[in-house]
């Protein structure tokens, strides 16, 4: 009986530990907040709000955006510090 407990003890906290260490799912960006890009392949930046308008860089995974104001299409305009550019992306991907 004790080892039966001692087991599953043991299992719920594997079970605790893998459920904190999943990443987390993407949100959506916040006006005036820098926020980190939280997709795999990274996001475009593009010179208009539109998702399929012309990309002008790539921001990769982990990179920061610093979003300005939510624009049309699901689109935030913002600033790369690490391009050193202004642009928009799609919402919905940063952590």
């Amino acid at each position: 009986m004790r080892t039966r407990l001692i087991a599953g003890a043991v299992v719920a906290t594997a079970l605790a530990l893998g459920a904190t260490t999943t990443p987390a799912a993407a949100a959506g960006g916040h006006d005036g907040v820098t926020e980190t890009i939280c997709h795999a392949d990274g996001l475009y930046l593009r010179s208009e709000a539109k998702p399929d308008g012309h990309a002008v860089d790539h921001l990769e995974n982990g990179w920061h955006f610093a979003v300005s104001y939510h624009a049309a299409n699901n689109m935030l305009y913002g600033f790369s510090p690490i391009l050193n550019r202004y642009g928009y992306v799609i919402d919905g991907y940063f952590c």
